[in-house]
């Protein structure tokens, strides 16, 4: 992570949810987001998590496999 403390990496990883969360409150701007990307990290983050806690997630290959079939290709 380049040494940047835990603070930062999680501001960055949650950068576009915070951006919608809070548009428009303080000024006008335009978000431009890949919301594949966002849903795709969000659901690894998701997995690693379950995986932590040994949580068996049945999908997680199925998950992956439509990924490389659907996105890679």
């Amino acid at each position: 992570m380049g040494g940047k403390p835990k603070n930062e990496i999680f501001k960055e990883w949650n950068e576009a949810r915070n951006t919608l969360k809070h548009h428009g409150k303080e000024r006008d701007e335009v978000i431009t987001i890949n919301l594949f990307d966002e849903a795709y990290w969000m659901i690894k983050r998701a997995l690693a998590n379950a995986k932590k806690l040994q949580v068996p997630i049945g999908k997680e290959l199925d998950f992956e496999n439509w990924v490389v079939i659907n996105v890679n290709s």
